[in-house]
């Protein structure tokens, strides 16, 4: 095991479980060809190779990353939630620089956005592919990410906030809107409410999936949500008989809109904007079940 000179060059040699490891320094300092020289045992003795390929930058790994996203069994909010960081991430001057380049005071001085929430998603992104580019051996280690402290969101709508509004908001916005305020159900809960899911005489819908395992539960209604869906259901069922559509028909227009409170043509299976809630919407949802 040595280091030697080929010209004005070192290089070194050295044995490692019987296999022979032979290469150059590129240096001419004899100092820093000691250094390099460790370090190559160091990597032989680990399993590592001794000439590892440069690591790529985050624009190039994004890409991987997000293919390997789609491969995983998160779920469908987390992706969304780690595909939303990538984009930030992407128009962030950290886009151009290589991963084993990349510091903590680097990710702690770039604005990834003005929101802290974004910054947060952000921040949680890196932190995730920074530990995926680890495992997989292209970087040493992964600088540590402090993510910002987001408050919680304490704001309350007011009357006088409603008052504002509800007159300016546009049809189904509306709508939703008012369930939201006077039932507490998020806006993904609400735009995948169904028919059957409704208890006229009970005053109240039943839910039967969200954010957390307790959002499974029956919510009760106001008189004037009530009001609202009955509406609904005479716009609907009026429609209906001005445009009769046949099954075939909306088999190929890719809809089925039976049975949603807020139907869309553009949404797999009919729900209103249902493409764009994280959580996805189920072609034959479960029934309620009626608990004592």
């Amino acid at each position: 095991m040595s280091l030697y000179q080929r010209g004005n060059v070192w290089y070194y040699l050295f044995y490692v479980n019987g296999k022979r490891y032979r290469g150059s320094t590129k240096t001419e300092n004899e100092k820093e060809a000691g250094r390099i020289y460790a370090k190559a045992m160091v990597a032989a003795e680990s399993g590592e190779s001794t000439k590892p390929k440069r690591p790529p930058l985050i624009q190039d790994f994004v890409k991987e990353f997000l293919e390997w996203l789609d491969q995983t069994t998160l779920k469908p909010r987390t992706k969304a939630d780690y595909k939303n960081g990538c984009r930030l991430i992407l128009q962030s001057g950290l886009r151009g620089t290589r991963l084993d380049l990349i510091s903590k005071d680097d990710i702690e001085t770039t604005n990834f956005h003005e929101s802290l929430a974004s910054r947060d998603c952000a921040m949680r992104t890196l932190r995730r592919l920074l530990g995926k580019a680890r495992d997989r051996h292209l970087i040493r280690e992964a600088p540590r990410v402090k993510r910002p402290k987001v408050p919680g969101r304490e704001r309350m709508v007011t009357d006088a906030d409603e008052k504002g509004i509800l007159p300016v908001c546009p049809r189904p916005l509306r709508d939703v809107l008012i369930i939201m305020l006077d039932s507490g159900l998020r806006n993904g809960e609400v735009v995948r409410m169904r028919w059957e899911y409704i208890d006229w005489e009970g005053a109240f819908c039943f839910n039967p999936e969200g954010k957390t395992p307790r959002a499974r539960r029956k919510v009760p209604l106001s008189e004037r949500v009530l009001e609202l869906l009955r509406t609904i259901q005479q716009e609907q069922a009026q429609k209906k008989k001005q445009k009769p559509k046949k099954k075939e028909e909306q088999k190929q227009n890719g809809t089925q809109d039976d049975g949603w409170v807020f139907p869309s043509k553009h949404a797999p299976f009919g729900a209103y904007r249902a493409e764009r809630i994280g959580t996805p919407v189920q072609k034959h949802c479960p029934g309620p079940r009626h608990s004592g």
